[in-house]
Formats: C-alpha cells, structure tokens, sequence
C-alpha cells in the first residue's frame, strides 16, 4: 500500500512539474501562468519538502530555458533580475 502511494505521488509530482514547465514555455496570456498553482496544489497534496524544493528546481529550469534560449540576453543568465523576489513568496 506504501509503495503504491509513494508510486503514485512520484507521478503526480513529474506531471506537475511537466505542467509548470510547458504553462511558463509556452505561449500564455500575459502574466499568466500556472506555476503558483501547481506549486501550492504540489504543498498540499503531496505535503513533503523534496516534492516542493524539486518543483522550484523546475521553475528555476523553465527560467533559465526563457532567460537564455527564448529571449537570449548577451550574457548567459543563471538567474533572473528579481528571482529571489518571486521564489520567496512561494517558499513562504
């Protein structure tokens, strides 16, 4: 019962993380993302910490494929002006 309950959680959270990539990548409404839901929805169904850290991974992966690939600046970016004005509220 424990296995298949970690099982499924380990797909819940690859299909959140699927979600939040593709919802930031691809083409949305302007300031419109399902990020902040997916990350809140992953905090209270699957209410461990691993899951929350691996979905901020995502995020921070989605970042940098839009700050360096999509919209490339002259320089290679790690991180976003502000990221850790948008990651703090997440963790909070």
């Amino acid at each position: 019962m424990n296995e298949n309950l970690e099982k499924s959680s380990i797909l819940i959270l690859i299909s959140l993380g699927i979600i939040l990539v593709l919802s930031r990548i691809l083409p949305h409404v302007p300031n419109f993302t399902a990020s902040i839901a997916v990350i809140l929805f992953a905090a209270t169904i699957l209410r461990n910490g691993w899951s929350f850290g691996i979905l901020i991974l995502c995020y921070w992966l989605s970042d940098l494929v839009i700050n360096n690939w999509i919209y490339p600046a002259s320089d290679f970016m790690w991180f976003t002006n502000g990221f850790y004005w948008i990651v703090i509220p997440y963790l909070i």
